[in-house]
């Protein structure tokens, strides 16, 4: 959840510091020798030119609260005259005190703004404190002191109106990115159509047309998507069941993306602390599949996207499998397909085997004594080899006894099946796709 933090520059020295720290920044050679290895490691990703922009604070519980990804709102005199986002947090006193005006803390003299907020694209906003006041339902006399954090409550509040902080934030500065959460239950279009429309987004250059589609595909695929509009952010953010950030390039010419920008998608990708980048394209020539896989980030070029499409509707894929095969850095090819087929395929023998189990229980029209009886009885309706072990058996009780399927009474070692065979069909058929296949398979 993307939170909202204020830095009060109220008083002249502050917004001096502001100035100095937040707008112009400080080189890396001043803050090496103050800052850990890990922390200058990770800043290093997101200041191309080795200069830091931060913010300081002694208010250490709201500051442990910041998460990377978080908006930061500069307030000075009734109105909010800046907007950044946070990228990293790190703790120096020594920094704070080379840097700022120790004796000038008006909060703890012990420890002076030690604790610190790094922030990039920061932008210039005018916004009367009213109408922020009015947008987090504060009451209208509000001002903030000190470092503030806006609470969850009023966060979550947010998302429900505005579908995202991100969205509420530009509609308030007339700056920064809209994030647009893509629901799988409203992507109603047929699949057939979709395809076709996603497609031909990818040949029209239309980049913003393309982008959304990417994100309602993703969507599709079962991931928790989202598509952001505007800025110079990335295009999607998948939050589940991983975290990863995805560029769509949409190209008109037929030579695809022929120099990708590898280093600012990996950066895209880190500022949003995302595990995962990818790229999806019409097509990708081998010098950019190789640039992207050297930044370690994921290609996959529509045809193949379409095909996971097919396969997910087809069969209900979860969103787990297909997350470990768009995780690899490197193109995603037909081997990697094939991985997915494979699933599939283990699903459709599990499901023939609970198939068979459901008649063997039904034959029996009463309590069978264990997984050996089950096997035995299937034996004698004439399964031959394809009759499955005991351990596939029992695997097969044991999910159709889960309090969910209810639909085996288990019994220390006794089973029963408490319906009819149509009915424990009909109810399987519910839970999963590929059991059409396996009826079909098993007459």
């Amino acid at each position: 959840m993307t939170g909202i933090l204020i830095f009060t520059a109220g008083r002249d020295d502050a917004f001096e510091d502001y100035q100095k720290s937040v707008q112009d920044g400080h080189s890396f050679s001043q803050l090496e020798p103050h800052l850990s290895d890990s922390d200058m490691s990770a800043i290093s990703d997101y200041y191309e030119d080795g200069v830091a922009h931060f913010w300081g604070t002694s208010v250490d519980d709201k500051w442990q609260k910041v998460q990377q990804g978080d908006i930061a709102l500069i307030y000075r005199d009734g109105k909010y005259i800046a907007r950044a986002q946070v990228v990293h947090r790190a703790e120096s006193l020594s920094l704070a005190e080379e840097i700022w005006n120790v004796e000038g803390n008006p909060w703890d003299e012990e420890s002076p703004w030690r604790y610190l907020t790094f922030v990039t694209d920061v932008t210039e906003i005018h916004v009367g404190a009213d109408e922020f006041n009015q947008l987090v339902d504060y009451e209208p006399s509000y001002r903030p002191q000190g470092f503030t954090r806006v609470a969850d409550h009023r966060i979550e509040r947010l998302e429900e109106d505005w579908e995202s902080v991100e969205t509420a934030i530009a509609e308030l500065t007339e700056t920064g990115e809209k994030k647009h959460k893509i629901d799988e239950d409203d992507t109603g279009e047929d699949p057939v159509e979709f395809v076709d429309e996603l497609v031909s987004a990818s040949k029209s250059g239309d980049g913003k047309e393309f982008e959304e589609l990417v994100a309602e595909a993703f969507s599709r695929l079962g991931f928790e998507a989202s598509w952001i509009e505007g800025g110079g952010d990335t295009d999607v953010e998948i939050t589940k069941p991983i975290h990863a950030i995805v560029e769509a390039k949409s190209r008109s010419s037929t030579a695809g993306v022929a120099q990708l920008p590898a280093t600012q998608i990996a950066n895209h990708r880190d500022k949003r602390g995302a595990e995962v980048g990818i790229v999806v394209a019409r097509h990708f020539p081998p010098s950019s599949v190789n640039v992207a896989t050297e930044n370690d980030l994921v290609t996959i070029t529509v045809e193949h996207l379409v095909r996971l499409l097919e396969l997910r509707n087809q069969y209900g894929i979860p969103p787990e499998v297909l997350a470990e095969i768009l995780s690899e850095p490197g193109q995603v090819q037909d081997d990697r397909i094939d991985e997915v087929i494979e699933h599939i395929q283990s699903r459709v023998d599990s499901m023939e085997t609970v198939l068979l189990v459901v008649r063997a229980l039904a034959k029996a029209d009463g309590s069978v004594q264990g997984s050996s009886a089950i096997r035995m009885i299937l034996l004698g309706m004439g399964t031959g080899n394809t009759t499955p072990g005991e351990k596939e058996i029992q695997q097969a009780i044991e999910l159709l006894s889960h309090p969910s399927l209810a639909l085996v009474q288990s019994t220390e070692n006794d089973y029963r099946l408490v319906t009819d065979a149509g009915n424990a069909i009909e109810t399987l058929q519910s839970l999963d796709g590929v059991i059409e296949e396996a009826i079909s398979e098993n007459g």
